[in-house]
């Protein structure tokens, strides 16, 4: 325990004991009186030496009793102090809350979050501040990618306390420099108002920084720096190891998420994901997929450990088939210490509807070419426009074949490969790609399992008019094999897909079996849609979030926090909370998903100290800090006094 005011102490000591000690050596001087009996001798005896002004003083319980009560009021006086307990004893104090996403961690042995600790504990700074002799200031700020004031210097300890229960938790990463420079502008813009007459409140003000310590690398320049100087950090995390300055955290969180449609395969959608372990051991965690709440995959991922100086990383990719678009979310299935982390979203979007040009001959009757364009007729297209070859050539003189997302040429042979994938049945444009000559009937013997446009089409009973001999280029994918060669074949020119039929529908078996229709669908679905595209829409909770499409009316998305989303805006802002947020327009729902993804406040590291301003600053425990106890001894005192007043009443009554 040390003293503030050791001189005052000091001072009060060496004016009291003094006269206290005085009093009891002091004696009444009484005169002699002649009484009529000796039965008053035994009593006068303890007086003999009543004429005499001074004496030795005797051993006194209440001697004791006043020395032990004069004492406490000493101490008092001189403001002691109590390391490990409270705040210290600054005129002003300022509180910088971290509300970052760390600090929704929960540490072994513990009950609450670090927020609701560090809450406490500035609610306990605040009371002491109340408690002290002179007028005490506090001022709250809450941090996390942001600072905001939540309270200005105020002496009011419920508008303090009331501030402190506003900090409220956000996934967000922590920026210290952030809560500095406004702790400092604080700090001055209140010695602009204090004037002239005002005390320097900058030498007497205290910044207490409760918080974890889980901050990146951040250098700190100017005001920050400034501010830094006089900043005490409590440290609000697990217990430290003596061997372990900076205890790992038992906690799994995933750190990155992104959807692309797969480049072979347009129609399927590959989710990437990254899982970083915290703590120091392997961890096998279980990991859910599930689109708009259907779960469609569960694995198991295995995470190396984390080492003092990196996480532990696993990467782990997923395939959908997904075309409609949806809400994907991935969910760890195991209890740890951050649950922000363990859920992150994206949103797919639906796969655009292409708008397809079918050319074919006039219509000599109701065959395989009438059944082609009911197909598509069936499938999820923006148009579908039918021409015959020579406004087919009009069009694509004029460049309005670009205007289509894909071609299908129905036993027409174009002057030129269309500027647009294409699909060809039965003739194509010359080439030395792909040649063929004569005609012969064969059965298909051998097709590709694996190539998106042949995907679940089976063709072991189909059987063909088709060419006798074919020759294809290095270039060519061959899709499906006769017994004289190939007929069905895959290739890229122009900077385009193309998929040839080398035999005409309609002189097959084909069409009447369910084989053709999904490979019609497949064809469409592999030659429109973009491979290699990002399909999945995020945010971070630093980065501002946006609705696919403007709404035509304010609305509010229902997530972890209700957004009001304006009418005709596609921003609605950072949010600081991670999670789904739904809202609902004229044309159905609309989502957007928010995550934390971020490596440092997943790892929720709390160091023994923390570099600030370029320093070393040591991490007392909450409630390591000075805490003023005067009125300790005052209330001592008090109880004192009260045994002496029953001891004098019980010597009195003798």
């Amino acid at each position: 325990m040390t003293f503030l005011a050791p001189g005052a102490a000091l001072l009060a000591a060496a004016l009291s004991i003094p006269a206290l000690i005085a009093l009891y050596l002091l004696k009444l001087r009484r005169r002699p009186v002649r009484v009529s009996s000796t039965m008053f001798w035994e009593r006068a005896e303890d007086d003999l030496q009543v004429n005499v002004p001074l004496r030795w003083v005797r051993p006194s319980l209440l001697l004791l009793l006043h020395l032990i009560i004069l004492g406490c009021l000493i101490a008092a006086a001189g403001r002691p102090v109590v390391e490990g307990l409270g705040a210290a004893g600054s005129a002003r104090t300022v509180l910088l809350i971290d509300t970052s996403a760390s600090m929704g961690a929960v540490d072994p042995g513990e009950t609450a979050t670090r927020l609701e600790r560090a809450r406490e504990r500035a609610e306990a700074i605040i009371r002491d501040a109340r408690r002290a002799g002179d007028r005490r200031e506090v001022a709250v700020i809450a941090f996390a990618n942001e600072a905001r004031t939540l309270a200005a210097f105020t002496g009011a300890s419920a508008t303090a306390l009331d501030a402190v229960n506003a900090a409220s938790q956000t996934d967000q990463p922590g920026r210290l420099d952030r809560a500095l420079q406004l702790a400092d502008a604080l700090i001055s813009d209140s010695e602009e108002g204090e004037g002239d007459g005002g005390t320097d409140g900058s030498a007497d003000t205290t910044i207490v920084l409760l918080s974890d310590g889980s901050f990146a690398d951040q250098p700190l320049t100017g005001a920050a720096a400034a501010a830094a100087a006089r900043t005490r950090m409590e440290r609000i995390g697990p217990a430290l190891d003596v061997d372990n300055p900076a205890p790992f955290v038992d906690n799994i969180g995933i750190t990155a998420i992104a959807a692309r449609r797969d480049y072979a395969d347009p129609g399927a959608v590959r989710l990437f994901i990254e899982l970083t372990n915290a703590g120091p051991s392997e961890v096998t965690a279980p990991i859910a997929v599930s689109v708009d709440g259907e779960v469609i995959s569960r694995r198991a991922v295995r995470i190396d450990p984390a080492t003092p100086a990196a996480a532990g990383v696993a990467a782990e990719t997923f395939e959908l088939r997904n075309q409609g678009g949806g809400v994907v979310l991935v969910l760890i299935e195991r209890d740890d210490a951050l649950k922000a982390d363990n859920a992150a979203a994206t949103v797919l979007s639906a796969a655009p509807r292409p708008a397809i040009l079918l050319v074919r001959p006039e219509a000599e009757g109701r065959d395989a070419s009438f059944l082609i364009s009911e197909i598509l007729a069936e499938l999820p297209t923006r148009q579908v426009r039918i021409v015959d070859p020579a406004t087919y050539e009009r069009f694509a003189a004029a460049g309005e074949v670009t205007g289509f997302d894909l071609v299908i040429f129905d036993r027409v042979a174009p002057s030129a490969w269309p500027a647009a994938p294409s699909l060809h049945f039965g003739a194509w444009p010359a080439t030395s790609l792909l040649t063929a000559s004569g005609e012969a009937r064969q059965r298909v013997v051998l097709w590709s399992r694996t190539h998106p446009a042949m995907r679940d089409v089976s063709m072991d009973s189909v059987v063909v008019e088709g060419p006798a001999e074919v020759r294809v280029g290095e270039e060519v994918e061959t899709l499906a094999r006769g017994e004289r060669g190939p007929l069905i074949a895959a290739l890229q020119q122009g900077g385009h897909r193309r998929v040839v039929v080398m035999f005409e529908p309609a002189r097959s078996t084909w069409p009447v079996q369910v084989g053709f229709t999904i490979f019609l669908a497949n064809a469409v679905e592999y030659l429109t849609l973009r491979g290699d595209a990002e399909v999945g829409r995020s945010f971070s909770t630093t980065e501002p979030a946006r609705l696919p499409r403007p709404p035509a009316r304010d609305i509010t998305l229902a997530g972890p926090v209700e957004v009001r989303a304006e009418q005709g805006r596609e921003a609605i802002g950072v949010l600081p909370r991670a999670g789904v947020y739904i809202g609902r327009v004229a044309d159905g729902p609309v989502a957007v998903a928010v995550n934390m993804v971020d490596a440092h406040e997943t790892l929720a590291r709390s160091p023994e100290s923390l570099r600030i301003g370029g320093a070393p600053v040591a991490a007392a425990a909450a409630g390591d800090a000075p805490r003023e106890v005067w009125w300790w001894f005052v209330a001592a005192a008090g109880v004192l006094l009260m045994v002496e007043w029953v001891v004098y009443a019980v010597r009195m009554g003798r």
